[in-house]
């Protein structure tokens, strides 16, 4: 499904303000701020169309949120994260970047 950007706007802030509260609630401000903040970007991206934008973005924050939770050595977790982000580079890739177009490199 898509939507127009200000739609994408409002579900991406309605995502954000649900995460804010629960917070709140728990307490648990870090890395929570860090889920909250990839949550709110994938359904932007996902609600824009823009699919790899929200992916790209929800895996480094999510992945950063949770080695911050779990404590993982950040040199292991950054190699971790960089082929996760070229894993999905290549799976859930933008229209723009799939073909180039063809060039005539003849000359007539």
């Amino acid at each position: 499904m898509h939507f127009d950007k200000d739609q994408a706007d409002k579900l991406s802030g309605g995502v954000f303000l649900m995460g804010m509260g629960v917070l709140f609630y728990i307490g648990n401000w870090w890395p929570g701020l860090l889920f909250v903040i990839g949550a709110s970007s994938l359904v932007e991206g996902l609600a824009e169309g823009r699919g790899w934008c929200g992916l790209q973005a929800a895996a480094w924050s999510i992945g950063l949120g949770i080695v911050f939770l779990f404590r993982i050595h950040f040199v292991v977790a950054l190699f971790v994260l960089l082929g996760l982000s070229s894993i999905l580079g290549v799976l859930v890739r933008p229209p723009g970047f799939q073909n180039k177009p063809h060039v005539d490199n003849s000359l007539e």
